[in-house]
């Protein structure tokens, strides 16, 4: 399948799970509480995420981390689904751990996708890049940028509750397991043709 394909649908199916995230309102993940903070400020749902997003590859340069155009991608998709999701979505869906582990699991089917696509990192994820290159490790780089994502936004006035930690819990097992199952269907479509052994010369 061709990789933009798998990219853009990655990239929409985030859009989602970060919409229905942001409407349950109980807890968010470290860059979409950046995002709660910004529609806080008055900003429309969609121009938030693009604000965030925008925050993380501005980050990135710092770090010496340069977007690629599948990161400016990943920057207007999602921005345009939440955009337009967050109009329609039931009130009565608000407020509700329900409407969180929802939008958790398909965030973490949404990045799994995109990450199969091979084509080059998330915007939120280019400040963990940067520290990658910095020498930080994989799991201490990880905690830094989120947790210092995460304090950012709070300090500026997002959502950071029990629904937080929902979220860490869950995105990551569904991250890996949609790899493995999109790994699996396109090995099945596409197998490694077998080696050949000729028979030994004399």
């Amino acid at each position: 399948m061709n990789p933009w394909l798998v990219l853009v649908v990655g990239y929409l199916v985030l859009g989602v799970g970060i919409s229905l995230m942001l409407h349950g309102n109980v807890g968010v993940a470290s860059w979409e509480v950046v995002t709660d903070a910004l529609i806080g400020l008055g900003l429309s749902p969609g121009f938030a995420v693009l604000g965030s997003f925008a925050l993380a590859i501005l980050l990135g340069l710092s770090l010496g981390v340069r977007p690629r155009p599948s990161t400016l991608v990943g920057m207007l998709l999602p921005a345009l689904v939440v955009e337009v999701l967050l109009r329609g979505l039931p009130s009565a869906w608000a407020g509700s751990y329900v409407t969180l582990v929802v939008g958790a699991l398909i965030l973490g089917i949404g990045v799994g996708t995109y990450l199969h696509a091979g084509l080059g990192a998330a915007p939120g994820d280019l400040p963990f890049v940067g520290l990658l290159r910095r020498g930080f490790g994989r799991t201490t780089g990880k905690v830094t940028a989120d947790a210092s994502v995460t304090v950012l936004g709070w300090i500026a006035g997002g959502t950071v509750a029990l629904g937080t930690i929902l979220i860490v819990v869950i995105v990551g097992p569904v991250v890996a397991c949609t790899t493995r199952v999109l790994t699996a269907w396109t090995d099945r479509r596409h197998p490694t043709p077998a080696v050949s052994v000729g028979r030994p010369t004399d």
